[in-house]
């Protein structure tokens, strides 16, 4: 497979540099010369310059790059008719203590709060 970027074929001519015997110029170098095959690490070096990229982006790069941060899911609301009512009530409380009248509630909390008004009661 050949190198992708002109860094990968420069690194890639040290580490077959080192497999010759001329001597790892890093810690890295030394442990990937060691790893890889020497028909690999040849293939890898002998790739031309031209038309590569300088640096070529990581797959991870990539994929942090244009991946959408996943939404957290939120618990769900009770159902049941005590829930119900009770957040009927607490709408109507909020709504009355913000724009000082109840106008602004819709028809189906207002007739569900007078029915739990009645069984608080």
């Amino acid at each position: 497979m050949p190198a992708v970027s002109k860094k990968q074929q420069r690194f890639f001519g040290m580490v077959r540099a080192a497999q010759k015997g001329e001597g790892a110029s890093s810690p890295e170098v030394a442990k990937v010369a060691d790893e890889i095959s020497v028909k690999d690490a040849k293939k890898m070096a002998k790739t031309k310059h031209k038309g590569l990229p300088e640096v070529k982006e990581s797959v991870l790069d990539v994929v942090r790059k244009f991946s959408k941060k996943k939404q957290e899911k939120k618990a769900q609301k009770a159902q049941d008719a005590g829930a119900r009512a009770r957040r009927a009530l607490q709408r109507k409380e909020y709504a009355s203590k913000i724009s000082g009248s109840t106008d602004n509630v819709p028809d189906n909390l207002r007739d569900s709060l007078q029915i739990l008004k009645r069984l608080i009661k």
